[in-house]
């Protein structure tokens, strides 16, 4: 999953709960630009998310996958887009 959210989804996701009231201009023009055309910005997280795990997992069919969740540490959480706002 980190590679997934590091490397194709891009953006903390609570910088996309929050996403109107982020003070990162810069930020929440990237954000628009990469959530353009999802119904809500949280969207963009679950959907893109569960592309890259639906891809992973089909590259290995039938074989069984087991997918790890993220143990980002926070510094890493921080360098996504927007994060600096939420990660110490």
């Amino acid at each position: 999953m980190e590679f997934i959210i590091g490397n194709i989804i891009r953006i903390h996701p609570m910088a996309l709960v929050r996403w109107p009231k982020l003070e990162d201009a810069k930020a929440r023009d990237r954000i628009e630009e990469l959530t353009r055309g999802w119904p809500g910005k949280p969207d963009y997280f679950v959907d893109t998310l569960a592309q890259g795990i639906a891809r992973v997992a089909a590259s290995q069919y039938p074989k069984p996958v087991i997918v790890r969740t993220s143990d980002f540490k926070t510094n890493e959480y921080a360098r996504l887009i927007g994060g600096r706002e939420f990660e110490p």
